[in-house]
């Protein structure tokens, strides 16, 4: 049962319509703005990155290429870009991958969800923002009625 499920997601994600090439840029790099995705650096070369939790966490954790560890306050970061060079976005204490910028821009995270028996389906959920900085919602419609200004996280 679990690999006819897991099968079928497979399936389904790869047949989705918005299934496509992400944004990708110079891999293992922190993002203090959204500005820092169209700019070259050396610096900040991250190993690993972990948000402080979703409760008291207000600091994001993060390794360094050459193991030394730092705390960065969560406001202070815009996100990252892991080893493959996919861009994530840090909004309200979570971290979600861009996909694409076009009209608006468009984020995919990983809900997983207990369909009985042991069983547990990993499903794409798709978010939106007008813009790189504006707050992220679940719709495309609600997105571009957003006015664009950056919010706080």
């Amino acid at each position: 049962m679990k690999r006819y499920v897991a099968f079928a997601f497979v399936l389904l994600a790869g047949c989705s319509p918005k299934a496509g090439p992400t944004l990708t840029l110079q891999p293992n790099r922190l993002l203090y703005t959204s500005a820092d995705i169209n700019r070259v650096s050396l610096v900040d070369s991250i190993r690993r990155i972990r948000s402080g939790g979703l409760l008291l966490g207000r600091n994001v954790k993060i390794t360094l290429r050459d193991g030394t560890q730092k705390k960065i306050p969560q406001h202070e970061i815009w996100g990252y870009s892991d080893g493959k060079g996919n861009v994530w976005r840090h909004f309200r204490k979570s971290f979600f991958q861009v996909v694409r910028v076009s009209d608006v821009v468009e984020y995919v995270s990983t809900r997983s969800r207990f369909v009985g028996q042991g069983v547990t389906v990993h499903e794409p959920v798709w978010l939106y923002s007008k813009t790189l900085d504006s707050r992220i919602v679940g719709s495309r419609k609600r997105a571009l009625k957003i006015d664009g200004e950056p919010l706080s996280d």
